[in-house]
């Protein structure tokens, strides 16, 4: 669960097609060229926004025409999209568990409702519960 570790693996792991990285690199220059339009238009950094314009229309001919020339830009996007991921599954995961799994556990303990029988007792045979037979059978759901 280490980022440093995770986040090597995976860029090892990395598919470098050229198919990939044409697909890539083009969405990479597709979008720099779209926000450098909006920063263009809308802020008072012309001269960035221009600059964001002609990098995107430049990486997407090259994507499109050499595609393996494309390979250190293609890596260090995915280095940074997969360190943002790593992070945001963890907040993800993290906000999930105390909006849902926590309030449970609470309306839970407030009934006193025990989801799981964790009470030893010697003088019990055994610890199997019997289910009686339904009349739904999910063997052939055809």
């Amino acid at each position: 669960m280490s980022l440093v570790k995770d986040v090597k693996q995976e860029v090892k792991e990395l598919d470098l097609s050229a198919r990939v990285l044409r697909r890539g690199s083009a969405t990479l220059g597709l979008a720099c060229f779209a926000v450098g339009i909006l920063i263009h238009h809308y802020t008072s950094y012309e001269l960035t926004g221009l600059a964001l314009q002609v990098f995107g229309v430049f990486l997407t001919l090259v994507a499109f025409l050499a595609p393996l020339k494309t390979i250190d830009i293609y890596k260090a996007w995915m280095t940074i999209a997969l360190i943002l991921g790593w992070f945001v599954s963890k907040i993800v995961f993290t906000v999930i568990f105390y909006l849902v799994i926590t309030p449970v556990g609470f309306v839970a303990k407030l009934f006193r409702k025990e989801f799981l029988d964790l009470n030893f007792n010697k003088k019990r045979d055994s610890y199997w519960v019997q289910k009686t037979d339904r009349p739904v059978k999910y063997e052939k759901m055809h």
